[in-house]
């Protein structure tokens, strides 16, 4: 018999998501790096990206470990060692693998133990004055043997994550990846792949103007690092039924209206709403448009590089950014005017249908830097309502705590359907655990579901909810046309309703369950300190079921109403036939006058 007051448990379902970032040199997870030299990297470091994994909220991760390790590419002989250092702004002691000199043919044995790859690509860097590029005799781009091992890779379902900059940065890492190459401009093969420029009126300047020069708008190069990021326009999609029926107060309207039901891509989607805001920048670099992804090349292997048929999943931008027109003081180099438009930022390709791995790219690494995300390195600036000299302070509160998010979603999104359902498992596990209030509710599927969805909605995102009750089958091949041509011509049940069914039946489903778990004794009993992957297959195949008969009962139950509509409609369209209609009476009335 559960214990309905509250479910709080001793197990632990824990499960780590490995991934490994990779630079090139002048980009490091923790150190200022040396390259290029001579000049300040200070902020070229990705602490602040390392910390949203390391200090992943538990309530939103509770079974789940990020572990980030960094590899270095580079000529040389690899040599991996352990990390350990504390932190400067949290004191926390972090803790990583770092693998130097790291090449993919060389270090091809250590992608077994990494569920993704995260380039940040910086060489061949900027040219000097005469138009030259000075890379380092150790920083290679990657050969062709390291570019199957990696296509090899993704193809086997590893998910990537790619960036780079304005011009060529972050071609020698990433500009031949596969399905990467295609999805970011990367080098200059003409006129249709032409990179930015980081001087010219083309650049992709993000910079949000927080102060006036003179009279006019102004920017100064420090101001990339404040608490104002540039705003995002997100793509939508339509959610299960598409509409969201809204009844206005009786003083305003008795008639219950409908407006669209939308949300972001999962990656831009979180507890605190949509993720809207990145770090802003002066000139970054570009993703392609889908229409300008070439999805039709091979790999080296003569397969399609997007395979899938006929229904193939394509690239796809699900975020745009506005670089600012008119005239707006600019004390950095190059001109002071730009070309007004809205560019895309983030791009991502679902490669999970075609049983390959998925892709994220990103515009710029500025989205991602300490200089940027945490103003470390960067110089004082004055302040721009009082004109005091002080340190810019980067992202603030929610600013900040949303590019956390950003961050742990695009692991969550690359990860594969099984490391997924570990995941959101575990989350549903956890909350439903650790909340009471059940009693009053348990013997009632749609009040079960009711409640569930509430619990849930404080913890996750609904991009997240969504994932866990429709993912398992709304995404079936047998469905695809439907998705594909859209639902608003269909009479599909409110998605409340749908959750109410599945989350109510999965919710019955741990009530059974959570009993069944072993659990752990104690902190000191390294042989139960946690669960094996055993226990999460049993988790995994009993809510599977419970979700598929959730939805099988909401199926049911909307077949009966669809009858009885059916016939309630049969019904008003008999009594205008038969004469007895508010028609009729106004006929009958009007002949006895």
């Amino acid at each position: 018999m559960p214990i309905f007051s509250s479910l709080k448990t001793d197990f632990d379902l824990r499960f780590t998501l490995r991934i490994l970032v990779v630079t090139d040199g002048a980009i490091n997870l923790w150190d200022m790096p040396a390259e290029p030299a001579n000049q300040n990297n200070d902020g070229f470091t990705l602490r602040e990206m390392a910390r949203a994994f390391w200090d992943a909220p538990r309530a939103q991760y509770p079974y789940t470990t990020f572990q980030v390790d960094h590899a270095i590419h580079g000529t040389g002989t690899l040599a991996t060692r352990t990390r350990t250092e504390t932190d400067p702004d949290t004191h926390k002691t972090r803790t990583w693998k770092q693998h130097d000199n790291f090449r993919f043919d060389t270090g091809q044995a250590l992608l077994r133990d990494y569920n993704q790859i995260w380039f940040f690509g910086f060489w061949p860097g900027n040219q000097d004055s005469s138009g030259q590029f000075n890379v380092p005799g150790n920083r290679i781009p990657l050969s062709s043997a390291e570019t199957k091992i990696v296509e090899a890779w993704m193809n086997a379902g590893g998910g990537v994550f790619a960036t780079g900059d304005h011009g060529l940065l972050g071609a020698h890492l990433c500009g031949d990846v596969l399905r990467v190459n295609k999805m970011r401009h990367w080098a200059e093969r003409g006129f249709s792949d032409t990179v930015p420029s980081a001087t010219g009126t083309d650049r992709i300047d993000t910079i949000v103007p927080v102060r006036t020069i003179n009279g006019q708008q102004g920017v100064l190069f420090e101001d990339q690092s404040d608490n104002v990021p540039k705003p995002l326009r997100l793509k939508r999609y339509t959610l299960w039924d598409g509409l969201l029926r809204v009844t206005p107060p009786p003083a305003r309207s008795p008639v219950s209206t409908t407006i669209p039901r939308t949300a972001p891509h999962p990656i831009l989607c979180s507890p605190l709403g949509a993720i809207d805001i990145l770090p802003d920048h002066m000139h970054e670099g570009l993703v392609r448009e889908d229409d300008d992804v070439v999805v039709t090349s091979t790999d080296s292997k003569g397969h399609p590089e997007f395979p899938g048929g006929a229904n193939k999943p394509v690239p796809e931008v699900i975020a745009w950014s506005t670089v600012r027109g008119d005239k707006v003081l600019y004390n950095d180099q190059g001109s002071a005017e730009v070309t007004h438009r809205v560019v895309p930022t983030v791009a991502v390709y679902d490669g999970q249908s075609a049983n390959v791995g998925r892709v994220v790219v990103d515009s710029t690494w500025h989205n991602w830097l300490d200089i940027n995300v945490r103003a470390t390195g960067a110089a004082n600036r004055p302040n721009p309502q009082t004109g005091v000299y002080e340190p810019p302070t980067g992202l603030l509160g929610r600013n900040l705590e949303q590019v956390h998010n950003y961050v742990r979603n695009i692991a969550q999104w690359l990860a594969t359907k099984s490391e997924r359902d570990w995941m959101r498992n575990g989350l549903f596990l956890s909350a439903l655990t650790s909340s009471g209030g059940w009693a009053e509710v348990f013997n009632v599927r749609a009040l079960l579901g009711q409640q569930a969805s509430n619990v849930l909605g404080e913890v996750s995102s609904v991009c997240n909810i969504n994932g866990l009750v429709f993912e398992g089958w709304w995404a079936a091949a047998n469905l695809a046309g439907v998705r594909h041509q859209g639902v608003g011509k269909l009479a599909l049940p409110p998605k409340e309703f749908v959750l109410e069914h599945v989350l109510g039946a999965m919710a019955e489903e741990v009530f059974r369950l959570v009993p069944q778990l072993p659990r752990r004794q104690d902190d000191h009993d390294k042989e139960h300190r946690a669960d094996t992957p055993k226990e999460f297959e049993l988790i995994t195949r009993r809510l599977e079921q419970a979700r598929n008969a959730g939805v099988q009962s909401m199926v049911t139950d909307w077949r009966k109403s669809l009858k009885n509509t059916v016939e309630f409609l049969d019904a008003v369209d008999a009594s205008t036939r038969e004469g007895c209609g508010p028609t009729a009476a106004v006929v009958s009335m009007s002949s006895r006058t």
